[in-house]
């Protein structure tokens, strides 16, 4: 439990791009005591804990003894240098056959907090479903988007983006150059999935694809 607890702990800050200077400055600690912490060479004390608690909203009891829930409901994480960006329940599906086409409206249901130099105003966190983009991007994972605007006048060929299609279906591809500039090829990282090619004028938005996260560290 104290190595799975470890393991959480390291990936709740590298997730949101947080250094460890960075929570050392925040908790009045030395980078090598928050070294110690991180690689589990020294517990958390009640003190300490509360601190952590109250600097980035976990719990304090977890910390601890590895117990419970993650996150703190009593210990809200405010941070100038935070980001809160929305959960949403649309997802993002690797293929192009499988999808339901759905006119069901977007919503909020939790929120996931990263470092500034990460996320903005107007990023969104969405669950990824099929296994078309696995190992990458399994089926269950959940991804930092953001929108491109200017996509028609310019994308980056060769990464990975989350497509909005005039159908209603939102998937998740590699984008590479299509057979001239009206279309896009739609690109599969798991092999038994071939390429498709796309009319541009199918497409109604594109998001970046920024960071996948997992999905225990939503706040409800």
């Amino acid at each position: 439990m104290e190595q799975e607890k470890i393991k959480k702990l390291r990936d709740f800050f590298k997730e949101r791009r947080i250094r460890q200077v960075d929570i050392a400055k925040r908790v009045n600690m030395s980078t090598a005591q928050i070294s110690q912490l991180l690689n589990g060479r020294d517990n958390f004390g009640k003190k300490t804990a509360l601190v952590f608690a109250e600097a980035y909203g976990l719990d304090p009891i977890w910390l601890q003894t590895g117990e419970g829930n993650m996150l703190s409901t009593e210990h809200p994480y405010i941070d100038d240098n935070i980001v809160w960006v929305d959960v949403v329940n649309y997802d993002s599906r690797g293929g192009l056959t499988q999808n339901e086409v759905t006119d069901a409206p977007m919503y909020a249901f939790g929120k996931m907090p990263f470092s500034a130099r990460v996320a903005r105003a107007g990023d969104i966190v969405m669950p990824v479903v099929g296994d078309s983009m696995s190992p990458t991007y399994p089926n269950g994972t959940y991804i930092l988007i953001r929108p491109l605007p200017m996509w028609r006048e310019y994308i980056e060929f060769g990464a990975t983006y989350v497509i909005d299609l005039m159908d209603g279906r939102r998937i998740l591809k590699e984008v590479r150059a299509g057979s001239d500039h009206e279309h896009f090829t739609l690109c599969s990282v798991n092999p038994p999935y071939d390429p498709s090619e796309i009319s541009r004028s199918f497409v109604s938005n594109i998001f970046a694809v920024l960071l996948s996260v997992r999905r225990d560290l939503i706040w409800q």
